[in-house]
């Protein structure tokens, strides 16, 4: 990354980073959340068809609003596991439904047999969890075609194995329970999802900490619904309701990870990409005027609450109109590009260096009058180097130096502008004068 990428990048953060996942933890959510979940208790107690279909439907729609959002915003992210993970959600969200829909009472199926949606749940976990192991590995490696198609065909064929076919096992028995394949898939899926956990972890420098942590939080919400999953016998029961609501919390985790905030960055990069361009030079690279001024505003308020000294460095490059009329403006616009060059090598990563307009430049610096006049002669010798490899050119340097501390009167961005920008052309001033005949 070049320097002048990251250089005062603070400035350039948005709002969807400072939000983050403890949005979710802040305790006028927890309230509502809470109030939401014992409203769904209740519901579950007075009508646990109702309770079902609100739990399921939560989650059919969240499903659907990844593959939405990251089908959509995919050539704008370019996320590739965001991407893989919409593509396996819809595949999930299609299971989920014929899940709900196939639910003892519902009676949109002829058969009323508790055992064909206890089956496609697990078929829906089997899948999810499996996508949520692939994801990290596969997600950049199929193309979108494939993925889409693929996800949607294995759905289908769950979907049809399940209702139409007794090829799947059984997963609930009228009277006896749950079976044995049941209960030892519900272990086997939360292990894949706990791998699927650590092998996250281990690549999580590649995601978003955002992103990584609602992954985390949601699958690790997910085991313990499975794990509740595996004690009910009834099929409207509390262990059953208890693993529904945890379901839910899982895909709130989901929801707010990859939806809200997976909607928020792409949009949000556009944004931070728009103001970063506004803020440059587009010839150096380093800050433009408006980028300085907005920095530097920031600069100064953090050294009065902190109370540390400030330098200005202003800076003009002599004769630099004859390099454009005598050598051309590609030949100027060089000379601009090599001294925005020299002013970041030396430069630290805190200075803001910054392109004024023309051939004027400035750098502000955190530091003490013994500093400004360090960084001073090593921008002096850095060019005097320069100077005698360009010597056909017959430019040169002036450099004024300002420096205050917080409380002085000096200490306000145009007036330390003002203060550098007199001593620089004292410098050039005197500097003639010393070079004209009979000076001194």
């Amino acid at each position: 990354m070049r320097r002048s990428e990251i250089q005062d990048a603070d400035i350039l953060k948005e709002s969807f980073s400072r939000d983050g996942l403890k949005g979710l933890f802040l305790p006028g959510r927890i309230l509502f959340f809470s109030a939401g979940f014992v409203l769904l208790w209740v519901v579950s107690r007075y009508n646990y068809l109702l309770f079902h279909v609100l739990a399921e439907g939560f989650s059919i729609v969240v499903a659907c609003l990844i593959f939405v959002l990251a089908t959509r915003t995919y050539r704008f992210s370019g996320n590739s596991l965001l991407l893989f993970l919409g593509n396996a959600y819809l595949a999930v969200a299609i299971v989920d439904l014929f899940h709900t829909l196939a639910f003892k009472g519902m009676g949109v199926f002829p058969s009323n047999d508790p055992n064909t949606a206890t089956q496609l749940w697990i078929a829906a976990r089997y899948l999810e969890s499996f996508s949520l192991l692939l994801a990290t590995w596969l997600g950049n490696r199929l193309p979108r075609k494939i993925q889409f198609w693929g996800f949607l065909g294995i759905a289908s064929l769950l979907v049809f194995v399940v209702m139409r076919t007794s090829l799947f096992p059984d997963c609930f028995i009228a009277g006896v329970g749950l079976t044995n394949f049941k209960i030892v898939s519900e272990y086997v899926i939360s292990a894949i999802l706990v791998t699927a956990m650590i092998h996250l972890w281990q690549i999580r420098g590649n995601v978003t900490p955002v992103i990584f942590w609602s992954l985390m939080l949601s699958m690790g919400t997910t085991v313990l619904s499975e794990m509740a999953f595996t004690l009910y016998t009834d099929v409207y029961g509390v262990t059953n309701g208890l693993g529904h609501i945890l379901k839910i919390i899982s895909f709130i985790f989901i929801y707010n990870g990859v939806v809200i905030r997976g909607l928020d960055e792409p949009y949000g990069e556009i944004f931070r990409k728009l103001k970063e361009t506004s803020l440059r030079d587009p010839l150096t690279g380093i800050y433009n005027r408006l980028g300085f001024m907005e920095s530097a505003e920031r600069f100064f308020a953090l050294a009065r609450r902190e109370k540390f000294g400030i330098a200005m460095l202003m800076m003009d490059i002599d004769n630099f109109k004859a390099v454009n009329d005598k050598f051309g403006h590609a030949e100027g616009d060089r000379v601009l590009k090599d001294f925005a060059g020299i002013l970041l090598d030396c430069s630290r990563k805190s200075d803001i260096p910054c392109r004024l307009g023309g051939d004027e430049f400035v750098i502000l610096m955190k530091t003490n009058p013994g500093g400004a006049v360090i960084m001073r002669n090593r921008v002096e010798a850095s060019f005097l180097e320069y100077q005698k490899k360009e010597s056909r050119l017959g430019i040169g340097l002036s450099i004024g130096v300002a420096f205050a501390s917080p409380g002085e009167s000096l200490f306000e961005v145009d007036t330390m502008m003002r203060a550098a920008d007199s001593e620089m052309y004292g410098y050039k001033r005197s500097r003639s004068q010393r070079s004209a005949p009979g000076g001194v």
